[in-house]
Order: C-alpha cells, then structure tokens, then sequence
C-alpha cells in the first residue's frame, strides 16, 4: 500500500472513534437539571444495550455492502473478460474477484462474528 492508502484508512478509522465514543457518550444517561429537578433525556435510540446497537449498525451495513459487493464481483468479471489471454490482466482479474469474494465473506460473516462474542460474553 501506498503512503495516500495508508493515511486514508488511518483517517478513516480515525473517523469512525470519534463518531463511536460521540455516539456511546450520547446514549449514558443524561439529567438536567430545571426549576422543578432533574429530568432524564429518552434514549433516542431504539437499542438499550451494546448488542442490539452493534446489531442495527450491522444491518446498515449489509444494506449498503451487498450491492457493493455484487459491483465488484461484477468488475472482476470484466476484467476477466477483457483480459483476452494475457496473463498479467488475467493475475489482476483473479486477485481482484479473490479480495472481492474475501471481503464479501467477512462483511456477511460480521453478524455470526457478533453473535459469538455476544454469546461468549454471555457465558462469561
């Protein structure tokens, strides 16, 4: 990987901290104070807890990569195709469907991942 990938994906990361912790910092519960007490804010959310949060994340997610995921498949066959024979195109086309089908498996994979270390965590 070049310099520019690496400083993207460290920004990217980055990125999804902050939004994490900005989101986890929302969702403690929160008093204000007024004239006649203290009063709690709803919890705007509809998980109460960590799973079920990771869980809703999870569905966007799949929403989102599926279609991308398809997209990428299909382009690997292209690449095959326009590859005619030679063998350099044809190494580029079949790394590109192997990473296109790895990372297909492992964003479909998340939900079981999650389910595990839920279920780990639970006999714990």
């Amino acid at each position: 990987m070049n310099n520019i990938t690496k400083k993207i994906i460290i920004n990217v990361k980055y990125i999804i901290s902050v939004t994490l912790l900005l989101i986890f910092n929302s969702l403690s519960s929160l008093k204000i104070a007024n004239a006649a007490g203290a009063t709690s804010l709803q919890n705007p959310l509809k998980s109460n807890n960590i799973v079920d949060f990771l869980f809703a994340i999870l569905d966007i997610l799949l929403t989102f990569a599926l279609p991308i995921i398809v997209l990428f498949i299909i382009y690997a066959g292209f690449l095959f195709v326009t590859a005619q024979g030679d063998t350099s195109k044809i190494t580029t086309a079949r790394s590109a469907l192997t990473w296109s089908v790895i990372g297909g498996v492992i964003i479909l994979g998340a939900k079981l991942i999650l389910e595990v270390i839920k279920n780990t965590v639970a006999a714990l």
